[in-house]
């Protein structure tokens, strides 16, 4: 099942004090019901802000980035309207 060398250890549910605290961090930051990117990144991020409404049959565009870079994320709120199973909703990215 494991490469020849592996080091493989048995799970235990006693946490040394160290697991302890990061599984503490943990539950911190993903127990909040609103949660941002900024509470998940230490760094400092560079935030941009657009609000536009989305409408059926009709494309929006988010932003149009001109400098390289790593996206971490897309906040959309409120996350309501995306819990209906009657409603479709389709991202796309155009890169280029």
């Amino acid at each position: 099942m494991y490469l020849p060398g592996t080091k493989v250890i048995s799970f235990l549910p006693v946490f040394t004090g160290k697991e302890k605290q990061i599984l503490e961090e943990i539950c911190t930051k993903w127990s909040p019901t609103s949660r941002s990117i900024s509470q998940l990144y230490t760094s400092p991020l560079q935030k941009m802000e657009k609000k536009l409404k989305l409408m059926p049959g009709k494309g929006s565009i988010i932003t149009k980035l001109s400098q390289p870079g790593r996206i971490l994320g897309i906040e959309i709120v409120p996350s309501k309207v995306f819990e209906s199973i009657s409603k479709r909703y389709r991202f796309k990215n155009h890169l280029g």
